[in-house]
């Protein structure tokens, strides 16, 4: 699970040249100039994986609180501010999807816009859909949907929704959508390719707690390891060097800065995309990842 706090989230969102607008009182839009010099990779120019979660971790902070540089400046989204003075949010799942085209190099890149729209509404739960646009295109770029859920400060455990909020809120939301699709079955452990990564100062938050983003790079850091090593039954670089088409996580326990984690992976049999992740400190399990990818040599093909 992952910690988000007043004291993580406000000053950092407060230095972002990002624009808003609450459209309704569940959707709000996150005007974005453009992505980071250090999103994207040197060789396919492709924005990172946990860049992307980055660029959605940025509008929620730059929507849950009040900004003096925004219009309605005394604002917050969802009434995030009046939640987070005796609690926070733990985001526990995530899910996101890939139009093919945010990974072709000649897709413009900026200006950017994000619509977060709230999906649903539990007892301690809630989830948020975030959609990547660039603002001439109707079909979004990417896909995000963050599970979270309102803990108490104090206790570090999971306390309902107030009345007033869910009256405010809930009745905007349809459906539920189902939880992150995850692993596959464990395979035998032979079959497990291993690899150990140290947790870095900047891969934490203001806790030194590690934040989830990091957990998907050091699980796309060790894929990329293994493929060049050639520790998997079969090549995998057409996947890899075809781009994120979808991925899915769970996070189960933190780990602190200076940890030594376990990351360990496999092959999905099921589905030939993808590849399994279980990130893991000591023997207890920190969070499940699955990473799908675009086939490039299937896209050749077609071509």
């Amino acid at each position: 699970m992952y910690f988000h706090s007043r004291d993580e989230m406000y000053p950092i969102a407060r230095q972002l040249n990002y624009a808003r607008e609450f459209i309704a009182p569940h959707i709000a839009r996150v005007l974005i100039p453009s992505l980071p010099y250090e999103a994207f990779n040197s060789k396919e120019c492709r924005v990172e994986p946990w860049n992307i979660l980055a660029l959605f971790e940025s509008c929620r902070a730059f929507t849950f609180w009040p900004m003096p540089h925004t219009s309605n400046p005394d604002e917050a989204w969802l009434d995030s501010s009046a939640l987070y003075r005796d609690n926070s949010f733990f985001i526990v799942g995530t899910t996101v999807k890939v139009d093919p085209e945010f990974n072709n190099v000649e897709s413009p890149k900026f200006p950017l816009f994000v619509d977060c729209q709230l999906e649903y509404v539990g007892t301690s739960s809630k989830g948020i859909s975030y959609s990547l646009f660039h603002q001439k295109r109707v079909r979004p770029y990417v896909v995000c949907e963050i599970q979270d859920v309102l803990v108490n400060t104090k206790t570090r455990k999971p306390v309902p929704y107030p009345d007033w909020w869910k009256e405010k809120y809930a009745n905007f939301c349809k459906v539920k959508p189902a939880a992150p699709v995850l692993v596959s079955g464990r395979p035998k452990e032979r079959c497990l390719v291993t690899n150990h990564v140290k947790v870095a100062l900047r891969d934490t938050d203001t806790y030194n707690h590690t934040n989830w983003t990091s957990y998907v790079r050091f699980c796309y850091n060790a894929l990329y390891e293994n493929v060049f090593e050639s520790r998997y039954s079969r090549p995998l670089t057409p996947l890899i060097t075809g781009g994120l088409k979808h991925l899915s996580a769970a996070f189960k326990k933190e780990s602190l800065a200076r940890d030594i984690l376990i990351v360990e992976s496999w092959e999905n049999q099921e589905a030939k995309d993808s590849v399994e992740f279980e990130v893991k400190k000591n023997d207890e399990l920190c969070c499940q990842v699955t990473m799908g990818f675009f086939n490039m040599k299937d896209q050749d093909i077609k071509l």
